[in-house]
């Protein structure tokens, strides 16, 4: 293949990676909103508010039998976003994380993590 084709061709591949469409995340997507989600012995419900990229707000958890109110913190920098959750269990207060990407304007999938195993969640906008 001539040494022209080979640089369009992976200039083409670069644009491709760096090119946002409708189906992708802009920067223009907020974690603004009611969010919710599931898993195995998990609900979650988040409202959060967003003011450039620091997302806060609050939420609720039932993990089993148990149910919790949050405190949110964190950033949405598309097509990232990552949280910080607090809850108070008795006398302790406990930490949550989630780490996730948009997939669409009102879906995110990311990683919960709360204790030692990490369980996979997808956030939908309400």
């Amino acid at each position: 293949m001539p040494r022209r084709a080979i640089c369009i061709a992976a200039a083409l591949v670069a644009l491709t990676g760096c090119n946002f469409n409708a189906v992708n995340p802009t920067s223009t997507d907020s974690l603004a909103g009611t969010w919710v989600g599931s898993a195995t012995d998990l609900a979650v419900t988040l409202t959060t508010s967003q003011s450039g990229s620091v997302v806060s707000g609050s939420g609720q958890v039932i993990s089993g039998a148990s149910e919790y109110a949050l405190t949110v913190t964190g950033t949405s920098a598309p097509p990232n976003i990552a949280l910080t959750m607090t809850y108070v269990d008795g006398a302790a207060t406990d930490t949550i994380t989630y780490v996730g990407t948009y997939v669409t304007a009102d879906s995110v999938t990311g990683t919960w993590q709360q204790g030692l195993t990490p369980i996979a969640l997808s956030l939908a906008l309400q």
